[in-house]
């Protein structure tokens, strides 16, 4: 280590490694020696190499005392981490210059955090400027020399973090910067002209072939995607729903690849399903994400090269689109945006071609939840809109779903009287459920009386009735089983925002207590900013001795 040199903590990789689960089972993020042992198992098998790496060499990477790894070292990373580049595990050379803690072609600005310290993208300018090595104030130079406004890195930051769109000539600007035309920039609209890596193709054609192939293209990569917005606009959104509500399922050609598929197997990989579903309510998405995406893609290999009939074909992309959903849940819940809506769309394709509406009406309710929390509410409404009309002769558990995902997205949409509405017929369809002929389909068993109470008292939330979403989220917890640790996790906290909104502050701390608790088992990035919001809401509370502990607890604790 050059002498005088200040360490900067390697939190990429250290990032990297807790987001996968530990092989033992035990549902605890890779340890260091775990990690250690996979560098060296891939190190064998692909190279013939025997290496001895233990916790305390990736300790001193964690740790910034080495940031160059030699060449094979570096490629077991990326492979075993599930990343494409160096530089998104914190890889750089180290120069001996002032710079010497810059990613090689990134400019130096101590008021901006370096692209080598983030985990994921979180607006697409910031991947734009990272693939071009610009910092902020190299953006604002730019466009400076093309429409002589003058700009800082302040301005740049309020484009990618605060909500601030640049004006139309500004943007004309930067895309000229960037060799986008004109028409583009009018088409799509800011953010979605920008060319932020791969685009997700919406005017497909709705065949068989194409579903596996969209398969075939999305299972592995997108777990690879560390992108954390959203590539979809509104008109791209608008295409995909009103082609799938408007396109008959595609016939299938029996396969006559391969060797043939058995039923057994098929059998097998629909019995399996559960128990990813209960994975991720219990782990959360960071800590079965990897999984789902195998099983995802053993799915697929078996679809893309296997013989089967009609049926066969058909029971298999309802499995891959489930699981395709679940990789997209997972990934959505690990604050992988851009990932999230590559599974779904495939998913979405996948459930086309086996003939389930209802399974597709299902894909399209969590790719609106995303928008909601993305504050994208028109494109939410418009999705969960298309979901709930596919869906009228449904099972009333599933209309009750669907229709309270549309309460909830007109609530956020600050639609009072519509989301009250379609929460009285939610709690209708809800109301015939018990007595329903047939039973409702298996991804449905979670919309319980504890979810369905949850998410009415979501809707309360937002249209600011606290009184009455207390009353729902003490029903809800009530009967929330104890395997689905996450949600539970995630309702404590809501319950105890609300309870702060009613002042009753002490309470509060004691569901912010029990939250913690349910936090450390389950890894959900969308928990652990709803964790640092309540940290700030009990921040004000200072002369509140429990507040104030749990407000320095937080502070110290390690999440996602």
């Amino acid at each position: 280590m050059g002498a005088g040199r200040v360490l900067s903590p390697n939190t990429l990789l250290n990032r990297a490694r807790r987001h996968l689960v530990s092989p033992s089972g035990s549902g605890r993020p890779m340890s260091r020696q775990e990690l250690a042992e996979a560098v060296n198992g891939y190190l064998l098998i692909t190279h013939g190499q025997r290496s001895e790496l233990d916790e305390t060499y990736i300790g001193k990477l964690e740790r910034g005392e080495h940031r160059w790894p030699n060449s094979k070292y570096r490629e077991a990373f990326r492979s075993v981490l599930m990343v494409e580049g160096d530089a998104q595990l914190g890889f750089y050379v180290i120069r001996a210059s002032a710079t010497a803690t810059t990613p090689a072609g990134i400019a130096a600005n101590n008021n901006e955090p370096r692209p080598s310290d983030l985990t994921v993208f979180p607006h697409p300018l910031t991947y734009v400027r990272y693939e071009r090595g610009w910092s902020q104030q190299d953006l604002a130079n730019l466009i400076l020399r093309r429409t002589q406004a003058t700009f800082h890195a302040g301005d740049v930051s309020k484009w990618e973090n605060g909500g601030v769109s640049p004006d139309h000539a500004t943007q004309l600007a930067i895309a000229a910067e960037l060799g986008v035309d004109t028409g583009t920039v009018s088409a799509l609209g800011w953010p979605y002209w920008l060319p932020a890596g791969v685009r997700i193709d919406t005017t497909f054609d709705w065949t068989w072939d194409q579903a596996l192939a969209a398969l075939g293209r999305e299972a592995e990569s997108a777990m690879l995607d560390r992108r954390a917005f959203l590539t979809l606009g509104g008109v791209a959104v608008a295409t995909l729903t009103d082609r799938w509500l408007g396109t008959d399922a595609p016939r299938l050609i029996p396969a006559m690849r391969g060797g043939r598929l058995d039923t057994t197997v098929v059998d097998c990989l629909e019995q399996r399903l559960p128990t990813m579903r209960s994975l991720d309510a219990s782990l959360g998405g960071a800590g079965v994400r990897g999984i789902v995406d195998s099983e995802l893609r053993l799915v697929t290999n078996l679809l893309l090269a296997s013989r089967y009939d009609e049926p066969t074909g058909r029971r298999m992309a309802a499995i891959a689109a489930e699981l395709g959903r679940l990789a997209g849940y997972a990934s959505f819940d690990a604050g992988f945006h851009t990932a999230a809506e590559r599974y779904w769309i495939a998913a979405l394709r996948a459930s086309h071609a086996a003939d389930d509406r209802m399974l597709g009406a299902n894909i399209l309710k969590c790719m609106s939840l995303q928008r909601v929390d993305l504050r994208q509410t028109a494109d939410a409404l418009s999705i969960a809109s298309s979901a709930l009309a596919s869906a009228q002769n449904a099972h009333p558990r599933v209309v009750a779903m669907l229709t309270i995902r549309l309460a909830r997205t007109s609530a956020a949409a600050g639609d009072r009287t519509r989301a009250e509405r379609l929460l009285a017929s939610a709690d209708t369809a809800m109301g015939r459920a018990p007595d329903h002929a047939t039973a409702a389909p298996a991804w449905a068993g979670y919309f319980d009386e504890a979810e369905y109470y949850a998410q009415a008292a979501a809707c309360y939330r937002l249209v600011h009735r606290p009184a009455e979403a207390e009353a729902w989220l003490a029903k809800a917890l009530e009967l929330q089983p104890a395997s689905r640790v996450r949600d539970r996790a995630t309702y404590r906290i809501w319950r105890a925002e609300n309870l702060i909104d009613l002042r009753n502050v002490e309470q509060a701390c004691d569901l912010t207590r029990s939250a913690l608790g349910d936090l450390q088992t389950s890894r959900s990035a969308r928990n652990t900013g709803r964790i640092r919001r309540l940290r700030n809401r009990l921040a004000q509370y200072d002369g509140i001795s429990d507040a104030r502990t749990l407000v320095e607890q937080i502070d110290s604790m390690e999440f996602i």
